[in-house]
């Protein structure tokens, strides 16, 4: 790299050498010695960068396959979902093992990292639906292609910290399967070891209750998915969230605020 020597120095490209400044000083350099996409997929060098840009493309299947699953419930844009979920799926590959490059994701095995997880980091489940006025139970089939959930609620009235406009609210109860994935040395790309479950869910959800009422609430919903049972190399996640709505003229109309779900099990 050359740096400029007199008292002019200038910023920009003419013809194939760029100017620009480094720490405070006027340099220049040739354009294209830089990395190139040839340079990239065959010098030994950047053995690591190959490595990394592989399983980075593996990670980009798996946070598509949580947006499949679950993503699009809340019918919310969250920003931080497709990031959030990324430093999983980094840790999923990690604890796989494997030769670089090429680390399965098997998500089958470390099923916990994702349980707590939040669906809408700007209305997450503990600051809209207080802890100590709330008792879940769940219970999944041994198939795996279900679910109960038993919820208790001694006081709706101090349960909650709704939108100010709110009057009502309703309670949904979600599964959701994400497949594990691979690395295909044929194609060397990483694909779905179960593809045609990724993705799957179903969402059932609860009666309207007033947010007003001091009546205690114990309400029980069962989800099922459209499959007979789940295979090993798929994982279900099982989550609660809550809706809330306005009362006007005696209709109720959701709330775009508000929305939370958390990810209570997987299995």
């Amino acid at each position: 790299m050359s740096k400029v020597v007199g008292p002019f120095g200038f910023k920009g490209t003419l013809g194939n050498i760029s100017f620009f400044y480094r720490k405070g000083v006027a340099s220049a350099r040739v354009k294209g010695n830089g990395l190139t996409k040839e340079r990239i997929l065959k010098d030994p060098k950047l053995k690591r960068i190959r490595e990394n840009m592989s399983e980075f493309a593996g990670l980009a299947v798996m946070a598509n396959s949580l947006k499949l699953a679950l993503g699009k419930i809340l019918e919310i844009k969250d920003g931080t979902l497709r990031s959030r979920s990324l430093r999983i799926f980094a840790d999923v590959k990690k604890f796989s093992g494997g030769v670089r490059g090429q680390r399965p994701f098997t998500l089958s095995q470390f099923k916990s990292l994702f349980r707590n997880f939040e669906l809408n980091a700007d209305a997450l489940t503990s600051n809209v639906w207080l802890a100590d006025s709330q008792e879940v139970a769940s219970t999944p089939a041994a198939t795996r292609n279900s679910s109960s959930v038993t919820i208790s609620i001694d006081d709706v009235a101090t349960a909650f910290v709704p939108p100010a406009e709110a009057t009502h609210f309703h309670l949904m109860h979600a599964l959701g399967i994400i497949s594990d994935a691979a690395f295909n040395p044929e194609t060397n790309k990483y694909a779905l070891t179960a593809p045609d479950l990724n993705g799957v869910n179903r969402v059932t959800k609860s009666s309207k209750f007033p947010l007003g009422s001091t009546e205690p609430v114990s309400v029980t919903l069962e989800t099922t998915l459209p499959v007979a049972s789940v295979p090993e190399n798929a994982t279900v996640l099982e989550a609660l969230g809550i809706e809330f709505f306005q009362e006007i003229d005696g209709a109720l109309y959701r709330l775009q605020t508000g929305r939370a779900m958390r990810i209570i099990n997987v299995f």
